[in-house]
C-alpha cells in the first residue's frame, strides 16, 4: 500500500513540472517587478541588453531549464521517500541513512548546476552589466517566471 503510494506520487510529480513548462510564460511585462535598490542589483530583464545577448541568455535558459527541473523532481521523490522511510517502523537505519545521502547528493547537483547557470549567463554581459546584475536568479522552473 505504502510502495503504491509513493509511486503514485513519483509519476505525479515527473508528470508535474512538464505540464508547467508547458504553461510557462517566459517574456512577459517589466512592469511586474517591483523596484529594488541598487544594493540588490537589477533583473535581467530589466537590463538594457544587446538583442545578441538576449538571443544567448534565452539559449542558456533552454539549455538549464528541463536539467534543473528534473533535478527538482527528483529531489522532491527522493525528500518523499526519506520522510516515508522515517515514519515507517520497520525500515532499517542503513536503508534511511542511504536515502538521505542520495537526497543530498542530489541537492549537491542542483547547487552545482544553478552556479554553471549563473557562469553561462555572466559570460554573455559586460563587467558593467556583471556588477549591476542580481545574480543567483533560476531558470524558469514555475508559470510566470521571467529570467
Amino acid at each position: 500500500m505504502k510502495r503504491c503510494f509513493v509511486l503514485v506520487i513519483i509519476l505525479v510529480l515527473f508528470c508535474f513540472p512538464i505540464s508547467l513548462l508547458a504553461q510557462e510564460k517566459i517574456q512577459g511585462d517589466k512592469k511586474d517587478y517591483p523596484q529594488i535598490n541598487n544594493k540588490e542589483g537589477i533583473p535581467l530583464t530589466e537590463m538594457d541588453l544587446s538583442e545578441e545577448q538576449n538571443k544567448k541568455i534565452e539559449n542558456i535558459n533552454v539549455d538549464y531549464r528541463n536539467k534543473i527541473l528534473q533535478l527538482r523532481s527528483q529531489l522532491m521523490v527522493k525528500q518523499i521517500e526519506l520522510k516515508s522511510l522515517l515514519r515507517d517502523s520497520n525500515t532499517e537505519e542503513k536503508k534511511i541513512c542511504s536515502t538521505a545521502r542520495e537526497f543530498r547528493l542530489l541537492n549537491v547537483e542542483l547547487q552545482k548546476m544553478m552556479i554553471n547557470y549563473q557562469l553561462e549567463i555572466r559570460r554573455t554581459l559586460t563587467p558593467e552589466q556583471i556588477e549591476s546584475w542580481r545574480t543567483l536568479e533560476n531558470p524558469p522552473a514555475k508559470r510566470g517566471w521571467r529570467p
